[in-house]
């Protein structure tokens, strides 16, 4: 149960640190005068966020 808490806090801590980057990125984007050319595409990202919070979710209605 250890390595699942610790596992859920750090996934905790990395949520966190991403709405940090998206709310920068999103203020620098305002100054930027090209806002395109990024290498990440968005799809595969929110595809991989569903599927990890999807996996928290058996964990949870399992009681591990």
């Amino acid at each position: 149960m250890s390595s699942i808490r610790d596992a859920l806090e750090r996934l905790d801590q990395a949520v966190g640190q991403l709405e940090l980057s998206a709310m920068s990125a999103r203020s620098d984007a305002v100054y930027a005068v090209d806002a395109g050319g990024t290498d990440i595409d968005p799809e595969f990202l929110a595809a991989r966020i569903d599927r990890a919070i999807a996996c928290v979710e058996i964990l949870l209605s399992e009681g591990v």
